[in-house]
């Protein structure tokens, strides 16, 4: 065995330091962005004033933001007013960067609120998300009063629900006692429902593929196929490529923690006690208003009047709980992947 690998950094500094001028020069924002990251990783400080200068010139939104998370990670003697700058910027994601960078300067008590209202009333989603997550790793001191604000907002029902698992993650990470009890007392916990009512909205598309696709304990495609029509390819789960035209994300994110409490027709086993005391176990093949349709050991299936039905019992499904090992950010995206869905137009 070779064992680890070491390889001195200076010797690839090297090699790359006559490289560098051309890959910042490059017409190409992807080649520009991995020269930023390149620099970062390798700790070349000695062209962070260039950086800076294309900061400035560059118009492309992508470049600026991944030059400002670059210099900020090579310390850079300029990144405050580059921050300042950010924040105001006409680019969203380059306000969204500096937004993240906030607890790195040195706002007063007073200015803060200044700073964090105008974004909680106007700002997009992914900014108040940026907000209040930075917020939450600044001192107490700073923050408690914005955060009391919030809570006000959010029982005067003025909070974007895309940003209430934020706000409770950054307060429950903060261990401040009152904010912590009022939080309490906005959320109510009495179902799994409830207390996962904060991951409908808000999540990222592409982490919810991502979580969907690859991660390695949910192992959602085992069951389920995102191809219109392939029901032979999901013999144990539905098919998903339309779900977002058929569920809410209400029943979209139950489906996801309460896999039991709802059942797909075809996909899951419903036992049925009539009022005559006959019981009937079968896989639910229809769910209508007045009856439901079931296929049990009959060649034909089975058409059962709902006012004959006296006890309805959802056999456990074979979903796993995912509440077990997705945490409720990943459940968000989750949903927000699965409420986009939609391959049929309606």
């Amino acid at each position: 065995l070779r064992g680890e690998i070491s390889r001195d950094p200076q010797m690839v500094v090297a090699k790359i330091r006559p490289l560098v001028g051309s890959f910042l020069n490059s017409g190409d924002p992807e080649i520009i962005v991995a020269a930023a990251n390149l620099l970062h990783q390798l700790n070349m400080r000695e062209f962070n004033d260039q950086l800076d200068a294309i900061y400035q010139n560059k118009a492309n939104g992508q470049i600026r933001s991944a030059i400002l998370r670059n210099l900020s990670g090579l310390e850079y003697a300029g990144l405050v007013d580059l921050i300042e700058q950010g924040m105001g910027d006409q680019n969203q994601e380059v306000r969204e960067t500096a937004l993240g960078m906030l607890d790195k300067l040195d706002i007063s008590v007073e200015d803060l609120p200044k700073i964090a209202r105008p974004i909680l009333e106007k700002g997009s989603i992914r900014e108040q998300q940026q907000l209040v997550t930075v917020l939450g790793t600044m001192p107490q001191e700073k923050t408690q009063s914005i955060f009391e604000e919030i809570l006000e907002r959010w029982e005067r029902g003025s909070i974007s629900p895309e940003v209430k698992l934020d706000i409770a993650e950054a307060i429950d990470s903060s261990k401040v006692a009152p904010l912590i009890q009022k939080l309490e007392s906005l959320r109510s916990k009495s179902t799994l429902m409830d207390e996962y009512a904060e991951t409908m909205y808000g999540g990222s598309r592409r982490e919810g593929w991502r979580i969907f696709n690859q991660h390695a304990t949910a192992q959602c495609t085992r069951c389920h196929t995102l191809e219109s029509g392939d029901h032979e390819l999901s013999t144990v789960g539905p098919p998903l490529s339309n779900v977002g035209n058929i569920l809410s994300r209400k029943q979209i994110l139950q489906a996801i923690i309460e896999p039991s409490a709802r059942i797909s027709p075809g996909y899951g086993v419903v036992m049925l006690t009539l009022v005559d005391d006959e019981v009937l176990t079968g896989t639910l093949l229809e769910e209508k208003e007045n009856e439901l349709v079931i296929k049990a050991n009959n060649p034909e299936p089975i058409r059962v009047q709902i006012d004959r039905i006296a006890k309805r019992e959802n056999l456990p499904s074979s979903m796993p709980a995912v509440v077990s090992f997705l945490s409720k950010r990943e459940i968000r995206d989750l949903v927000e992947f699965l409420a986009n869905l939609k391959s049929e137009e309606l």
